[in-house]
């Protein structure tokens, strides 16, 4: 088992953080974690630790202007939510891929229902 920090550009090349959980013992699957609106990925931690001891190799990253993809004060980031779609989970999935070659990939995500008080 081994768990270990990973950088990686995104498709425009901002800097992305994430954390790379590989098995000892890979079932020839790996899994990318999408994170919730504003979701740090430490919160999906113990869940890709399950999934990592099962066999599967799991990446999580935080999205630009999250946790370890942030990179100076928010209100300078011009990004929307179809940049972390389109830039950030697309790197991420090709991060995944190249951290378990000729693994079968899958994806899960986790969206937040947002309510107006």
């Amino acid at each position: 088992m081994s768990v270990r920090p990973v950088e990686f550009a995104a498709r425009d090349g901002f800097k992305l953080g994430g954390t790379l959980y590989r098995p000892a013992q890979p079932n020839g699957r790996a899994v990318l974690v999408n994170s919730a609106v504003g979701v740090r990925q430490q919160f999906y931690s113990a869940f890709a630790a399950f999934l990592e001891e099962r066999g599967f190799t799991v990446l999580t990253y935080d999205y630009r202007g999250i946790a370890a993809s942030r990179h100076g004060p928010l209100r300078q980031l011009r990004a929307r939510l179809r940049d972390w779609a389109q830039l950030d989970a697309a790197a991420a999935l090709d991060e995944l891929a190249r951290g378990a070659p000729g693994a079968k990939l899958f994806a899960v995500g986790r969206s937040r229902r947002w309510r107006r008080r």
